[in-house]
Order: C-alpha cells, then sequence, then structure tokens
C-alpha cells in the first residue's frame, strides 16, 4: 500500500490535503485502513474526512456485507473519494491548433478533444473561439461531474513574472496583457497560464 506521509508538518491543513490523497488513491477505505496509508491517528482521519463532505461519502457497514470479525459485529464504515464533485481543463493554444482536455479529480479522462484553424488568426479571436468551445464542455460536464474547478493553458511564447504574456510570437496582440485581460478569465474558476515548454515538462514530470 502506497504511504502519503505529511513531511512531518502536522498542521491540520496538511493532514486534511494527506487524507484526501490517500482516499484519492484508494478510492474507498475504511478509517483504519486510511490511518495506516496516512500514518495518522483514526481519530485524526475521521476528524479530518469530516472537513471534507463535497469529496467524500461516508457508506455505512451494513452495505459492505457480514461483519468481517469473529464477534459479529457491525462492518466498518467505509468512505468513498467522490470524484464526480468536479473536474478540471487543460488547454493548449498553438499556432494552428487547440487541443482541450477534461478530467474529473480522480484523474478519469472525461473529453479530448482538438481544434484546427486553417489560417492565422489573430490571439484574441484564437482565445474567443477557445471561451465558445469551453462553454460548451463545461456545460455539458457540469450536468453530471459537479463543479468546474480550474483551468490550465498552455500558450507558445512566453509568461513574465507578473503573469504577463510577455513574448508570444503567433499571437502578437496578445504581448504584454494579462490572462484576464486577453478573456482568459471565467468568475471564480481558478486560470493558470503558462509557457507550452513548461506546460510540457510538467506534463511528462
Amino acid at each position: 500500500m502506497t504511504a502519503f506521509a505529511f513531511g512531518g508538518d502536522p498542521s491540520p491543513r496538511t493532514t486534511t490535503a494527506s487524507c484526501a490523497a490517500a482516499l484519492r488513491g484508494l478510492g474507498e477505505a475504511t478509517l483504519t485502513q486510511l490511518a495506516t496509508a496516512t500514518g495518522l491517528s483514526r481519530p485524526t482521519v475521521k476528524e479530518r474526512l469530516a472537513e471534507l463532505p463535497d469529496l467524500v461519502e461516508v457508506t455505512t457497514g451494513a452495505t459492505h456485507g457480514k461483519s468481517p470479525t469473529p464477534s459479529g459485529g457491525r462492518p466498518a464504515s467505509r468512505f468513498r473519494f467522490r470524484s464526480e464533485h468536479g473536474f478540471v481543463i487543460g488547454a493548449e493554444i498553438g499556432k494552428h491548433t487547440e487541443r482541450i482536455i477534461a478530467c474529473d479529480i480522480g484523474g478519469r479522462i472525461l473529453h479530448i478533444g482538438e481544434h484546427h484553424e486553417p489560417q492565422p488568426l489573430p490571439g484574441s479571436e484564437r482565445i474567443g473561439g477557445l471561451r465558445s468551445r469551453l462553454g460548451r464542455l463545461v456545460a455539458r460536464l457540469r450536468a453530471t461531474h459537479g463543479s468546474w474547478l480550474g483551468l490550465g493553458v498552455s500558450l507558445t511564447g512566453g509568461i513574465g513574472p507578473d503573469g504577463r504574456i510577455s513574448y508570444s510570437p503567433h499571437h502578437p496582440d496578445l504581448q504584454g496583457r494579462s490572462p484576464a485581460d486577453v478573456g482568459l478569465a471565467f468568475g471564480d474558476v481558478p486560470v493558470i497560464v503558462e509557457h507550452d515548454l513548461n506546460a510540457a515538462a510538467v506534463a511528462e514530470h
């Protein structure tokens, strides 16, 4: 079994993240199994899981058959990671090609799409098209996979330390502008914009 250590930092936020990561990896587990996976005590695990009502579903022990103990006691309750709570989307805007991938928070792929523009277009028009395609995709996924939790976008060119697009060889109209300025803002959805080579390195890692 994989251990989900929390690096010696016992803060509630860190141990809560450790419990969530362990349950995500296991999919479904008992309190004892999660305590073993995280190295935390059973009471601590139970307390931390209670802080994640959107991510954790508790199923009664009775739904899992007979007691595994000789004494015939009540079967242990189990905890399930709710992958359907939400989804994240990654998008790549290349010179002519746009790619979109979406997955739920359990890592299951929900959508892979590609769009090709035969003629060069300004960056503003490319992002306008992306927004339209994202709008249709998000409307479809929200019906069955909960909330849109994050968007990552890779662009050709550079992103400066201030988060603005510092260099865009194929879409110079985007240079010097922030992601929000060019239309890469979607309400409260967190957005990360990165150089395409850096994004590729993260994906490979």
